[in-house]
């Protein structure tokens, strides 16, 4: 692609959004892509934070429901 192909579309983007609307265009895959990696981080803490969980109670007392009943993982 050349150097004129590149201007003619950024002409063209000018002049569909405008000036105001062109800047937020650029950050919002910047701000998309943070927030995915910012959730993707948060799912994966929280899913090592229930681990510890289980693993600090002991997999007997894990495997216990509130009333002390054993809960058996269906196959």
């Amino acid at each position: 692609m050349k150097a004129i192909h590149l201007v003619a579309i950024v002409l063209v983007a000018l002049v569909v959004f405008g000036t105001e609307q062109l800047p937020q265009l650029g950050r919002w895959p910047g701000r998309t892509f943070s927030k995915s990696r910012q959730g993707a981080r948060d799912m994966a803490d929280g899913f090592k934070e229930e681990a510890g969980q289980q693993n600090a109670v002991g997999p007997k007392a894990a495997a216990r429901g509130a009333a002390g009943r054993i809960i058996i993982p269906s196959s």
